[in-house]
C-alpha cells in the first residue's frame, strides 16, 4: 500500500487510533472502509466520533449509514443529546432525521421521548412512522407521552401515538379508549363506546381535516349525548357543507330543544343540503316552533327540501300543516305530493281524507300508492268521523282493483294494508 493508499480499518482500530478511523468514516472511494470505520469506531466507544458519525447518517451507502447509527448505539448516552439536535435541525434532510429517530429508539434512553412526540409532528410521514417507531422501542418512558399525544389536534399525530400505543399493548380505560378510536378514526368503534367518546368526538370537530371533522358529528348524533348539542350547532356554520349537513342530521338525531332554533335559522342556508338535513332534523326533534317555518319551506327552491320539509311537517303532527300540505298534494312535483300525502297520513286530520281520494286518481303511480296507503291507515285507526270512514270505504274498489292513468297504462293501486270492515 502507497502512502495515499486506502485506509488500513484493521489496524487503526488496533491502535485505537479514533483520529485516524474518522478520517476513515470519510473514505468515499470506499463503502466498506467507511462502514468498517464505523463499527471501529463503535467499539472504541469514545465520544469524540459521535457528531462525525452522526454525519456518517447521511452516507450514500446503506450499509455505511446502518453501521454508523449501530455505532452511535454503542456509544450510547454521549451520543443522545448530538442525536435529538439532528432530529430537530430543520436544516437537515428527512432522511437524516429518520436515521436520528431510528438511533435513539435503540439507544433506549429517555431523554428521547419528549423530541421523539415532537417528531410525530413532522410534515414526513415516513419521519412521523421512524418517531413512532422509535417510541416502540424505548418502551415504557414513551406510554405517557404517547397517551398525550391521543389528544392532539393533528389526525396524524393521533394516529401515529395509536398505532405505537398498540405495538406496546398499553393497557387503558374507557376514557383513553375513547380517545384511542379516535385517533385511529374507528368511528363505529367511538359510537359503541358511548357517553365516553363524546369529548373525544367534539374535540374531533374541530380537527384540520374536514373528513374528520363530518365523520365525528354523524358518530356524536348516533350516540345521542345532550353534551353534543352547543358543539354541532357551531358546526352549523363550519367552512366545509358536508360538516354542516352532518351537523344539522346529529342534531336531529340527539333531538335536543336547544338546536332547534339554529335548524330553523338553517333553513334559510344558502346549502340546499344543510337546508334539508335542517328539515329533517326540525322533523326528527317534532318542536311545534319548527311548523310555520317548514311551511314556508314547501316553497323552496330545491325539489328535495320541499319534499324533506313535507316530512317532517308529517312527523311533527301539528294540524296546522294540513291545508299547506293538501295544496301540496296538487303541486306539479310527483316527490313532494307522495311526501304530501305521507304526511297527512302521519297527522291524521279528517279534513285530509277528500283530498287523498282524489289523490287516488293522480297521474303517478307511486303517488296512488302513498294516497292508498294513508287512506286504509286513517280508517283503520278510528281517527276520523264516520263520513270520512264511508268515504274511504267507497274508494275500495279503486283502492284494490287496476286503474287506467292519464297515460292510458293499467296499474293497480294497492294499499298494502287492506281494509277491515
Amino acid at each position: 500500500m502507497g502512502l495515499f493508499g486506502p485506509p488500513d480499518v484493521a489496524k487503526l482500530e488496533a491502535k485505537r487510533d479514533v483520529d485516524g478511523l474518522i478520517k476513515a468514516l470519510g473514505y468515499q472511494k470506499n463503502a466498506d472502509i467507511r462502514r468498517a470505520a464505523a463499527a471501529a469506531l463503535g467499539k472504541i466507544g469514545d465520544a469524540s466520533a459521535v457528531r462525525p458519525l452522526i454525519a456518517a447518517l447521511n452516507d450514500s451507502d446503506n450499509d455505511a449509514r446502518q453501521a454508523a447509527g449501530e455505532a452511535l448505539v454503542a456509544i450510547g448516552p454521549p451520543a443522545v443529546e448530538p442525536l435529538v439536535s439532528a432530529l430537530e435541525d430543520w436544516r437537515a434532510d428527512a432522511d437524516m432525521h429518520i436515521a436520528a429517530a431510528w438511533t435513539l429508539g435503540q439507544t433506549g434512553d429517555s431523554r428521547a421521548v419528549e423530541p421523539l412526540v415532537a417528531a410525530l409532528h413532522d410534515r414526513d410521514k415516513d419521519v412521523r412512522q421512524a418517531a413512532a417507531e422509535a417510541l416502540v422501542e424505548i418502551g415504557q418512558p414513551a406510554v405517557e407521552p404517547l397517551v398525550a399525544a391521543l389528544h392532539d389536534r393533528d389526525k396524524d399525530v393521533r394516529r401515529a401515538a395509536a398505532e405505537a400505543m398498540q405495538k406496546l399493548a398499553v393497557p387503558v380505560d374507557d376514557g383513553t379508549l375513547a380517545w384511542y378510536a379516535v385517533a385511529l378514526e374507528n368511528w363505529t368503534w367511538a359510537v359503541h363506546l358511548g357517553a365516553a367518546a363524546v369529548e373525544p368526538l367534539i374535540s374531533a370537530l374541530q380537527d384540520s381535516d374536514e373528513g374528520v371533522r363530518q365523520a365525528a358529528a354523524e358518530a356524536l348524533g348516533q350516540i345521542g349525548d345532550a353534551r353534543a348539542v352547543e358543539p354541532l350547532v357551531a358546526a352549523l356554520k363550519d367552512s366545509e357543507s358536508y360538516l354542516r349537513r352532518a351537523a344539522a342530521g346529529a342534531l336531529g338525531e340527539i333531538g335536543d330543544a336547544r338546536a332547534v332554533e339554529p335548524l330553523v335559522a338553517a333553513l334559510k342556508h344558502s346549502d340546499e343540503g344543510v337546508r334539508q338535513a335542517a328539515a329533517e332534523g326540525l322533523g326528527q326533534i317534532g318542536d311545534a316552533r319548527a311548523v310555520e317555518p317548514l311551511i314556508a319551506a314547501l316553497g323552496d327552491s330545491n325539489r328535495d327540501m320541499r319534499r324533506a320539509a313535507a316530512g317532517a311537517l308529517g312527523q311533527i303532527g301539528d294540524a296546522r300543516a294540513v291545508e299547506p300540505l293538501v295544496a301540496a298534494l296538487k303541486e306539479s312535483e310527483s316527490y313532494l305530493r307522495r311526501a304530501a300525502a305521507e304526511g297527512l297520513g302521519k297527522i291524521g286530520d279528517a279534513r285530509a281524507v277528500e283530498p287523498l281520494v282524489a289523490a287516488l286518481k293522480d297521474s303517478d303511480e307511486d303517488v296512488r300508492q302513498a294516497a292508498a296507503t294513508v287512506l286504509a291507515m286513517l280508517y283503520r285507526s278510528g281517527k276520523v268521523p264516520e263520513v270520512e270512514r264511508q268515504l274511504i270505504l267507497s274508494q275500495r274498489g279503486i283502492m284494490a282493483e287496476p286503474h287506467v292513468d292519464s297515460r292510458g297504462c293499467w296499474s293497480h293501486v294497492d294499499s298494502g294494508i287492506g281494509i277491515e270492515i
